[in-house]
C-alpha cells in the first residue's frame, strides 16, 4: 500500500505529493512487480520483428509511466510493383537478397501515426529469440560489414534493422 502525502520545501514553500511506503522491502516488492507487469505488456511489441522499438526520451517516459498501446495487426507494406527488384548488379549483395514484396509496415508504440516504412529486426537468434537467425545469409552479411568497421572488438552486433522505404531508394 502507497501513501501519498504532502512535501513542502522549507526554502521556498513550495508543496509537491510525494509517495511514501510502510517499508523499504515493501517498495522494493511493489516496484519489482511493477517492472514485472511492464515487461509482460511489452511481450508483444518485442516479440514482433516489425514494430520499431528504437525508443527517445520522451517515449521512455510514456513507458515508464505504464502506458503500454495494443500492438496493431501486421500491415501490407509494398515498394510498388516492379519499381525495385534489387536484382541488378550494381545493388551491393546485402541488398540484392532482400525482398520486394510481402513487407509488413513499421509499427511505433508511442507514435500516433503509422511509419511509412517498412521494418524487420533482425538478430543471430531470429524474431522468436531461440535458434538461428530469421536470414542466415544476410546475417552473416551484416556481421562480415561490423567486424571490416573495426566494431566488432569493441561490441559485438547483437541486432539491426532492414528499413525499406520508397522514399528512401
Amino acid at each position: 500500500r502507497q501513501e501519498v502525502a504532502k512535501q513542502v520545501n522549507v526554502r521556498t514553500g513550495k508543496v509537491r505529493d510525494v509517495r511514501r511506503w510502510p517499508s523499504a522491502s515493501y517498495k522494493m516488492e511493489q516496484e519489482a512487480r511493477r517492472k514485472t507487469q511492464a515487461q509482460a505488456a511489452w511481450q508483444a511489441w518485442l516479440r514482433a520483428p516489425w514494430a520499431w522499438v528504437l525508443l527517445d526520451q520522451s517515449d521512455a517516459s510514456h513507458i515508464l509511466g505504464g502506458n503500454v498501446p495494443e500492438l496493431p495487426s501486421p500491415a501490407p507494406y509494398g515498394l510498388g510493383s516492379g519499381l525495385l527488384s534489387f536484382q541488378e548488379p550494381w545493388w551491393p549483395e546485402l541488398l540484392r537478397s532482400w525482398p520486394s514484396e510481402g513487407l509488413v509496415r513499421s509499427e511505433h508504440p508511442s507514435k500516433d501515426c503509422s511509419c511509412s516504412f517498412a521494418t524487420l529486426r533482425l538478430t543471430a537468434t531470429g524474431s522468436s529469440g531461440a535458434g538461428e537467425a530469421d536470414s542466415p545469409a544476410e546475417w552473416a552479411a551484416l556481421c562480415a560489414l561490423w567486424q571490416q568497421a573495426g566494431i566488432a572488438a569493441r561490441a559485438p552486433l547483437v541486432g539491426a534493422y532492414r528499413v525499406q522505404s520508397r522514399g528512401l531508394l
